[in-house]
C-alpha cells in the first residue's frame, strides 16, 4: 500500500477488532500489525495516536467518562437493588461553566451489602494505580462467603492514597456495609493512611491484621539473608505458641534484625496465626484484594 493511503483511519479499522479483544495491545504490536498487513513502517507517536484513537472509539474518552460517571453511578444503582453510591466532587477553583471537577467516588453493589451479613466478619483492603491520562487509585475490600469463596465488598476511585482518602473509604464501608457488625478483623499492608484509618473507625474490639507478605517483602529489602522468606512464613503460620517461639528463635539466631521488627515494630497478634484469637479465620494476607486487582488489570489504563 502506498503510505499515503495507509491514514489514521485505516491503521485504526486495521487494530479495531485486536483492541475490542485485547485492550493492552502495544504500539510496538500496532506497528508489527501494520507491517504485516501493508508491508508499512508507521513509528511508534503514530502507533500510539491511532491506538488512542481505537480506544476511545471503543471506550469512550477520558474526559466524556468522567463527565459520565455520576449517570454511570445511578445506573448501577437503579439496575442493582440495595446498592449505594457517594461520590464528591469540589471545584478547588476549578470551575467552567457547569462542571465540577471529580475528587472521589465509592460504591459497594446492593448483593455484596446484603450478602455480607452472612460472610466472615473478616475484610481484605487493598489500594491498586489506575493508568491513562488521569491516573488514580482504586481501592478495593473483599471478604469470604461461608464456604471461604472470595467475595468483593465495595470499590472507590481516589486521586491518591494517603490518610484522607483511606479514611473516607473505611468510614463509607463501615457505614453502609459492615453496618454496626462487631467484632471485625481488618488485614492490609502496613500503609500509614490504612493503620491510621483503621484505627479511628474499627477501634477495639475488633482487630487489625498486617498481611505477612508486604511484611516479608520489606524485611527482604533491608536483610540479604537466605531463606529468610520461609522462617517468617513458618513463623506466621504457627497454630501454638509453642511453635511459634521455636520458629522465632531460629530466626533470632540467624537474622536477629527480622526477629526485632517482628516483634518490636508490631505486636505478635498482628501478624502470627498463634496470637490471632481465631480472628483472622487463617488469612495471612491481602491475596483476596489483589486478585481482584489482577482481575480488573487490564481494564485499569481504560477510561472510568
Amino acid at each position: 500500500m502506498d503510505n499515503r493511503l495507509c491514514t489514521s483511519s485505516v491503521i485504526c479499522n486495521l487494530i479495531m477488532p485486536n483492541v475490542r479483544t485485547s485492550f493492552t495491545l502495544s504500539p510496538y504490536e500496532i506497528i508489527q500489525l501494520v507491517k504485516d498487513k501493508y508491508h508499512i513502517q508507521v513509528s511508534y507517536s503514530r502507533a500510539w495516536r491511532v491506538r488512542n484513537k481505537a480506544l476511545a472509539a471503543v471506550f469512550g474518552g477520558w474526559d466524556e467518562s468522567y463527565n459520565l460517571l455520576p449517570q454511570f453511578l445511578k445506573a448501577i444503582k437503579d439496575t442493582n437493588r440495595g446498592t449505594k453510591y457517594k461520590m464528591i466532587t469540589t471545584d478547588d477553583g476549578v470551575r467552567e461553566g457547569n462542571f465540577v471537577q471529580f475528587d472521589r467516588a465509592f460504591w459497594p453493589f446492593g448483593p455484596a451489602i446484603h450478602g455480607f451479613q452472612f460472610c466472615r466478619p473478616f475484610i481484605s483492603i487493598d489500594g491498586t494505580h489506575l493508568y491513562g491520562k488521569y491516573k488514580g487509585c482504586l481501592l478495593i475490600a473483599t471478604s469470604f462467603d461461608g464456604d471461604n469463596r472470595l467475595f468483593p465488598l465495595a470499590f472507590a476511585l481516589v486521586e491518591k492514597e494517603n490518610i484522607d482518602t483511606w479514611t473516607w473509604f473505611i468510614s463509607c464501608l463501615a457505614r453502609q456495609v459492615v453496618r454496626g457488625r462487631s467484632p471485625m478483623c481488618i488485614i492490609s499492608d502496613r500503609h500509614s493512611g490504612i493503620i491510621r484509618a483503621v484505627r479511628d473507625v474499627f477501634p477495639c474490639p475488633h482487630r487489625h491484621r498486617f498481611c505477612i507478605r508486604h511484611i516479608i517483602a520489606n524485611l527482604k529489602k533491608r536483610y540479604s539473608v537466605k531463606d529468610l522468606n520461609k522462617m517468617v512464613w513458618r513463623c506466621a503460620r504457627a497454630e501454638i505458641v509453642a511453635q511459634y517461639d521455636h520458629e522465632m528463635q531460629i530466626l533470632e539466631e540467624v537474622c536477629p534484625g527480622a526477629k526485632a521488627e517482628l516483634t518490636e515494630d508490631m505486636s505478635p497478634e498482628q501478624w502470627a496465626l498463634a496470637y490471632d484469637g481465631n480472628m483472622s479465620f487463617g488469612k495471612l494476607t491481602t491475596n483476596s484484594s489483589e486478585s481482584v486487582n489482577s482481575l480488573l488489570k487490564r481494564s485499569r489504563s481504560l477510561p472510568i
